[in-house]
């Protein structure tokens, strides 16, 4: 349109940008649909609101080339005087003092270097003559607007003033219509807010409800502070919603005075902080919340748009019913957290006391009591020191799985009084937590050993015994608070009782085991008396006659003479008698008391005699070969006992191979315990011992041979026995049989 626009060509003008604004449903979108309108008709819209004690500029349709560096005109502070002298006028539209005297001053402060351009500017913005209105909603003085023009005359004003009433029942509409979406979106949040719960580190549920905050209140971005009184501070709980990673680590810790005290809303230029930064990421307006619990600061809530429309009195209001919603949940959760915390405190102990009750040993009995601390405390490595001596020892280690933490742990023993944090704990008697920037010493090894940032140790005790003490590492960089060290202490508590009531179990069964072994030793011991005293008596009874019955062959024979079936049948009685001498003999060699005594001699002799006899009183095609390991050292033993022994092992060797073979005898020199040993293995190749059969092959009188008494072995147990020895056998069916006998030179 050519020309100044006044009189009918307003009029006109001003209907056609008012049908279009009525459409509109948010008081943005009205403002906004006609600053653009009149600006294509080169006039000049700034729209005036009210906040609180002042008046803001919310819109101003400056074309974006005239603004050059001046800082936004949306959001300053402008004098509310004029505004308040249009309004108790009560006229309508009025045509204002001189905008270039204005102008000139507004210059003269922000950009003295152009105040020459003033004239160009005002001619290009259409600001020569300025009308104003003052703009009322629901009875109260909402705000005002300015509209200009190059030739504005006060014949002009009746048609603004038409538009100015139009203009204000499109905002109060729009208003009405945003205050019912507001309450729903409102609504939608407390309900969505109801619902949640805040875990301790944050998550998932804080970005839902910071996204239900910002979305409530058509904001950009919000963020939750919750106060620290240790450091006076407001910290930032997790991340805020719709905000970049910079402006967190900003604002991560803020100073109560920083911000407001009360409810508000704040443009950025009111920044003390980081203005340059929040401006460079759009952001114009804030709202703060404050959240207090009876009477001292509990939180802060704070929300941002990049809008240059500022936050509505309704929108204060939603913000401030979403931070009583806020503030509650802070309150539950909390609660929640702590009697969650509790239930896992008293479930864990209650886990270690179940895990004691089931456990027989000591070793299984630890690593369930640290599995079920990493798994509940929580933490990612867990071990216990033994106490020994005046040194404490590893005595064992369960890393959290998928840390990279080692299954195992080589830590060297740590002296009780070094500069160590499980030996400190030790001496004061109470548990104790530090972190890898205070560990000195021992301390900062043992930490390097768990790769831990923080570590935390508690003793262990039963009364005043002190036996040793739990450790537990972190490797986040999140410290072990209070309650953890007090939970470690109980824990400490609990697990000492069942450690050492294992322990006293592990004693107390190993007391039965011995007192069974020893009364089963007195009753076999009995048994063998008894056998031995029989077979003595049965020996003697039977060698009288014996020795009868020789004599009379011998006079037989000679009266026999070459009577060939008499010598046979006497022959026969002679062998038979024969074999009952030695069965009588065998008797009294096990009915005889063995006493080893002992004397240094050397083993070669006596294995090659023992090897030549037992090989002498059998005919079958057995080779015996002796292996002496190196130079075998002069042995404290019974030469004789060992001699017999060895007879009695070589013969079933070579009897247990009827067909031929090798049988191997043995021997080697070894130390256990400090103390030297004889080790002499007999090894055959027959067929073998059966697993039935090779329990009871050292009982007496108990034979698989048609014509054995079962005596050899029982003998040769009893030997070894005298001697404080062991004897054991390793035999396969089909694959031959070693006998290892095992006697401490001493």
């Amino acid at each position: 349109m050519s020309g100044p626009l006044h009189g009918d060509a307003l009029l006109r003008v001003l209907t056609e940008v008012a049908l279009g604004f009525q459409r509109e449903q948010t008081p943005q979108g009205v403002i906004t649909c006609a600053g653009e309108a009149l600006r294509a008709h080169q006039l000049s819209l700034a729209i005036l609101q009210r906040d609180g004690d002042v008046t803001r500029i919310r819109y101003a349709n400056v074309a974006p080339e005239l603004r050059l560096d001046t800082p936004a005109f949306e959001g300053r502070a402008v004098p509310v005087s004029q505004l308040t002298r249009v309004a108790a006028a009560g006229r309508g539209a009025v045509l204002i003092g001189d905008v270039r005297q204005a102008t000139e001053k507004f210059f003269e402060k922000h950009r003295a270097g152009q105040l020459d351009e003033v004239p160009r500017l005002l001619d290009a913005a259409s600001f020569q003559k300025v009308s104003m209105m003052v703009l009322v909603i629901d009875g109260q003085l909402w705000g005002g607007f300015t509209l200009g023009g190059v030739a504005l005359e006060e014949s002009d004003l009746p048609a603004i003033t038409l538009f100015g009433l139009q203009l204000n029942a499109a905002l109060q509409a729009a208003e009405l219509n945003e205050r019912l979406e507001q309450r729903r979106r409102e609504q939608e949040a407390v309900n969505a807010i109801a619902t949640m719960r805040l875990d301790a580190g944050g998550g998932t549920n804080t970005r839902v409800l910071l996204e239900a905050v910002a979305k409530a209140t058509s904001s950009d971005s919000s963020a939750l502070f919750i106060y620290d009184g240790a450091t006076d501070e407001y910290v930032m709980f997790d991340e805020p919603w719709g905000a970049p990673e910079s402006m967190s680590k900003l604002f991560r810790r803020v100073k109560p005075g920083a911000f407001p005290v009360a409810l508000n809303t704040m443009h950025v230029s009111e920044l003390q902080t980081g203005r340059e930064r929040v401006e460079g990421e759009g952001f114009r307006w804030f709202a703060n919340v404050p959240l207090e619990l009876e009477g001292r600061r509990n939180a802060w809530l704070v929300m941002a748009r990049r809008s240059n429309a500022g936050y509505s009195p309704t929108e204060l209001a939603t913000a401030a019913t979403l931070g009583v919603q806020v503030n509650t949940l802070i309150e539950r959760s909390r609660l929640y957290n702590q009697l969650s915390g509790r239930v896992r405190q008293l479930s864990l102990l209650f886990d270690l006391a179940r895990a004691g009750t089931s456990a027989r040993e000591v070793g299984p009995l630890v690593d369930r009591l640290l599995a079920l601390l990493v798994e509940n405390l929580p933490c990612d490595a867990a071990s216990i020191v033994y106490v020994s001596g005046n040194e404490l020892v590893l005595g064992g280690w369960t890393p959290r799985a998928g840390v990279g933490l080692p299954p195992t742990l080589s830590m060297p023993s740590i002296k009780l009084d070094e500069d160590s944090i499980t030996a400190r704990a030790l001496r004061e008697l109470k548990g104790q937590r530090v972190s890898l920037a205070e560990s000195t010493g021992r301390t900062r090894k043992e930490m390097q050993a768990f790769n831990a940032s923080h570590l935390m140790a508690a003793p262990l005790l039963v009364g005043q015994r002190k036996f040793g003490a739990l450790m537990v590492g972190r490797l986040a960089d999140v410290p072990f608070s209070d309650d953890e060290l007090k939970l470690m202490d109980s824990c400490a508590a609990q697990v000492s009782v069942l450690v050492e009531h294992v322990k006293l179990f592990d004693d107390l069964r190993s007391s039965y085991s011995s007192l069974e072994k020893a009364q089963a030793e007195v009753v076999r011991h009995e048994r063998l008396a008894a056998l031995g005293e029989l077979a003595a008596v049965m020996a003697h009874e039977v060698r009288n006659p014996l020795g009868v019955i020789f004599n009379s062959l011998t006079s037989l024979k000679k009266r026999a003479g070459n009577d060939g079936e008499a010598a046979l049948l006497l022959g026969i009685v002679g062998e038979e008698a024969d074999r009952l001498n030695r069965i009588v003999g065998d008797l009294l060699d096990f009915a005889r008391p063995y006493e080893a005594e002992r004397a240094p001699i050397e083993l070669e002799p006596i294995v090659a005699s023992a090897v030549e006899a037992a090989s002498a009183s059998s005919s079958a095609q057995v080779k015996v070969v002796t292996e002496f390991e190196g130079v075998l050292p002069r042995f404290v033993v019974d030469g004789h006992l060992v001699r017999q022994a060895l007879v009695n092992l070589v013969v079933n060797a070579i009897q247990a191979m009827p067909k031929g073979g090798t049988c191997t005898v043995r021997v080697s020199a070894q130390q256990k315990n400090g103390v030297a040993q004889a080790r002499i293995e007999v090894c055959d190749e027959g067929v073998g011992i059966s697993p039935a059969t090779e329990k009871h092959i050292f009982q007496p009188f108990f034979t698989t041979k048609a014509t054995g008494t079962g005596l050899g072995l029982a003998v040769v147990k009893r030997i070894v026995d005298a001697h404080h020895g062991e004897i054991s056998v390793r035999s396969a069916m089909g694959g031959g049989t070693t006998f290892t006998i095992t006697l401490p030179s001493s």
